[in-house]
């Protein structure tokens, strides 16, 4: 919020002169009464020396500025040269041409005239406690001298004198009513307006030193606060009071009108300009000079759907042939395909498009016998096919699988299919004919292309990838609109309409009522049934920088071997206790309970790696090294969005991580504030339906597994909706995240004023996630390096907006201690 500059006076300026009242008056006396009030100007000689070389009369030389002065203060400094000095003060809000006296020669009483003289200038600019020379070649644009001649002339300008004080005056209680203008007393009324009172004290980060680190809590008087348990280090308060341009820093994020959009959040942080420009927003403010992202694209939930039959296994057989019945799209030709689609109830035009459409699929595709597929694959599918005939494929695409009762969440709906993959070679080839433009397609619609136009749009939309990239051609098949595109093994791939990706749900089909079972939910990684997507590409991804920063490799342990490594952990060494201390990691004083309860979570979702010997060996024996390095690979973890981490000592040169999705014991979560897994689960009786009633049946809401209890007959379809929070795949649904570029580092003050920013910024129930900036860009030590802000330490700022009461006052804000 910058006020505009006052460049002095306009042709438009009713009151030319302004505080250069004495201009003015003597503009108004008569003819004969001018002569002894002339005026004329000095001029400055680059070198800031003004010389007068011949006599004047009755002179009396005045110093004015040349633009009206704001926050800014000017002192400038005048040496007659054979004579005195003087020092001339400009206070802020001085209006331009106010003048101040500067020489009154005396002259001859005879003849009037004052012998010649010559000054010497130098001008110093002042705001707040700073200062700043003016260089001599720029002092005109600055400071301007004025030569008064006569008696008359010193009368008019001691008549109108006072008249610059009072405008002075008047434009500083003028500027108090602006947020850029006011100071003081002022801004503290400003602050009680708006329930953001000025900070009594400023906050640091403090690591303990050798003899605290055994501390847990501690609490010093006034002067020095200390708050968080903060084994790896404690935020201090110490008393300071803030200055006034850093308050009207912070009252300027309230002040402004606000909508709360994805544009206005972008604007607050970065200001206009483009992305490869210096910021020029709020955090400019700050002296953060990179721009900051936003990213608001939600990734889209997985969805799976089981049905289960409670007392009568039929009632789900029955479903299953009804949809294939009444609902699912049988692309054969055989006599039961035909007989099913010819006994159903639909319009001509509608029959006959129902046939164009499975006539489209036969030719374009090599189909089991009686497959069925949902009505939206099937058309997808044809689209998928359209495209893929229009880059110059001609033999017929192979599909495994389709609507299958007994295959599962997956299958037993007919929402989704199972295909071969295309060879590489025709991948690279339809690329590379996407882009050359290279479509071929009828001008007109065809029973085989009914719609070109709508062919080449989905082309037009597709981003082609080569076949190292995308093995799995995902760039086509979502260009024809398909959701999903999974592999499950290196030959089959598993697509479909809905947003399934991995997720399958598994349990018993057929239960009895009042009994109670449980249900799995698991995202499977690509090309790999049974292991969970986030910890097989975030072990891969870790590993890959681990070792690219010149680290040992670690070894993945899985099955009894994991089991036997956790039954063997001992209590933390005294040695290595203060290197996980600092590293943000636990120690363990009860190994046989970790144990014990890391073998109750779900296998899919934790996995244990033993470090190299030698990286061991600097753990275990305390080694300051050892510190940086385990920061590291905490690091490494939580850019893959990994939960949780939890250190394990076996032995000397025997040391284990066990990492994972969800919440450790001990650990909780300690890379990240949220689990990266996410399953809510939902139960609803399909047969018999009893409206108005609530369903017969119970089940939990969170969690990879559930317990599903039914205390009714009938047939029940559960559905799994589930996230996983890699890296890639977007913000949450609801949250947006804002990150700043790589290698950028703020200072704990930098972080207080970005977190307040965003807290007031973003739209009502809408999350900010600042997990990267909290993990990747605070510098708490002012080493010039990136240190994770530690759990107990990354909320402990202070809040500048407190509640408003009436009476209450704006003398200062409660300390962070009594914030957090």
């Amino acid at each position: 919020m910058t006020a505009p500059t006052d460049t002095g006076p306009t042709p438009l300026d009713p009151d030319v002169h302004g505080s250069a009242a004495h201009r003015l008056m003597r503009e108004h006396l008569t003819g004969p009464l001018q002569a002894g009030a002339a005026e004329s100007r000095l001029a400055l000689s680059p070198s800031g020396t003004v010389e007068m070389s011949s006599p004047t009369r009755e002179p009396l030389v005045l110093a004015a500025p040349t633009r009206s002065l704001d926050d800014l203060a000017l002192s400038l400094r005048v040496e007659v040269v054979g004579g005195d000095t003087v020092v001339l003060h400009f206070a802020p809000g001085t209006e331009a041409g106010a003048a101040l006296p500067v020489l009154r020669l005396a002259a001859d009483p005879g003849t009037g005239l004052a012998a010649p003289f010559r000054l010497r200038l130098s001008l110093t600019q002042i705001r707040g406690t700073t200062s700043r020379p003016v260089p001599a070649a720029a002092l005109a644009e600055h400071i301007e001298l004025r030569l008064v001649e006569g008696v008359l002339g010193r009368l008019v300008y001691l008549l109108g004198a006072e008249k610059a004080r009072l405008r002075r005056q008047a434009r500083e209680l003028a500027g108090v009513r602006r947020l850029n203008g006011a100071y003081g007393d002022a801004l503290d009324r400003w602050g009680a307006e708006l329930g953001v009172p000025r900070l009594l004290d400023t906050i640091r980060f403090r690591e303990p030193a050798a003899h605290e680190r055994a501390t847990v809590f501690g609490l010093i008087t006034f002067g020095e606060r200390r708050f968080g348990p903060g084994s790896a280090g404690e935020v201090t308060a110490e008393a300071r009071r803030e200055p006034d341009r850093e308050y009207r820093r912070r009252l300027a994020i309230y002040r402004s009108w606000l909508y709360p959009s994805p544009a206005q959040v972008r604007a607050l942080l970065n200001g206009p300009g483009r992305a490869d420009e210096a910021n020029a927003g709020m955090l400019a403010d700050i002296g953060i000079t990179a721009r900051a992202a936003v990213r608001d694209t939600p990734r889209q939930p997985a969805v799976a759907v089981h049905l289960v039959a409670v007392d009568d296994p039929e009632l789900r057989t029955g479903l299953h042939e009804h949809i294939r019945r009444t609902a699912l799209v049988w692309p054969g030709d055989s006599a039961t395909p035909e007989a099913v689609h010819a006994a159903r109830y639909l319009p001509q035009a509608m029959r006959e498009a129902t046939d164009e459409l499975r006539a489209r699929l036969r030719a374009a595709f090599e189909l089991p016998p009686d497959v069925a597929l949902a009505p939206r694959l099937a058309q997808l599918l044809d689209r998928v096919a359209r495209c893929r005939q229009a880059l110059g494929g001609t033999d017929r695409w192979r599909v495994r699988r389709g609507q299958d009762p007994d295959g599962g969440s997956r299958y037993e709906l007919g929402l989704g299919a199972d295909i071969e993959p295309l060879a590489a070679v025709d991948l690279d080839a339809m690329a590379e004919r996407l882009r050359s433009d290279d479509i071929d397609l009828p001008s007109t619609p065809t029973s085989a292309e009914p719609d070109p136009a709508e062919t080449r749009a989905l082309l037009a939309a597709a981003q082609p990838v080569d076949a190292i990239t995308d093995p799995d051609g995902a760039w086509l098949l979502a260009a024809g609109g398909l959701q999903t595109v999974h592999r499950i093994a290196d030959d089959l791939l598993y697509v479909s309409h809905l947003s399934t990706f991995g997720l399958s749900v598994s349990g018993p089909a057929a239960i009895t009522s009042g009994s109670t079972v449980t249900l799995e939910a698991r995202y499977h990684a690509a090309g790999e049934p049974g292991s969970h997507a986030l910890i097989l590409a975030g072990l891969t991804a870790s590993a890959t920088t681990w070792t690219g920063a010149g680290r040992d490799p670690w070894q993945v342990i899985d099955g009894d071997d994991a089991q036997d490594a956790w039954n063997a952990a001992l209590v933390t060494p005294g040695m290595a206790a203060p290197v996980l201390e600092a590293a943000g990691l636990p120690s363990i004083e009860d190994p046989d309970g970790v144990a014990t309860a890391l073998a109750d979570l779900p296998a899919e979702l934790i996995a244990t790696l033993r470090l190299a010997p030698t990286t061991a060996r600097r753990i275990t024996a305390g080694r300051p090294e050892a510190v940086d390095e385990l920061r590291q690979l905490l690091n490494t973890f939580g850019e893959q969005r990994l939960s949780a981490a939890l250190l394990l000592v076996l032995g000397d040169e025997d040391v284990v991580v066990v990492v994972g999705g969800v919440a450790l014991p001990v650990a909780g979560l300690n890379l990240t504030d949220r689990t990266a897994t996410l399953f809510r689960w939902y139960a609803s009786r399909v047969w018999p339906v009893e409206p108005g009633e609530p369903a017969p049946v119970s089940i939990g809401y969170l969690g990879a597994r559930t317990e599903l209890t039914p205390r009714a007959p009938g047939l029940y379809a559960v559905v799994a909706l589930g996230q996983v929070r890699v890296q890639a795949a977007g913000t949450a649904p609801y949250e947006f995240a804002v990150e700043l570029p790589a290698g950028v580092t703020i200072s704990l003050l930098q972080y207080e004023y970005l977190m307040n920013l965003l807290a007031h910024v973003h739209p009502m129930g809408v999350r900010v996630d600042t997990s990267t900036v909290r993990q990747r860009h605070v510098d708490l030590s002012d080493d010039g390096r990136a240190e994770p802000i530690p759990p107990d330490v990354s909320r402990t700022f202070r809040w500048f907006r407190r509640s408003r009461f009436r009476g209450r006052t704006a003398a200062g804000t409660p300390s962070a201690l009594e914030q957090t």
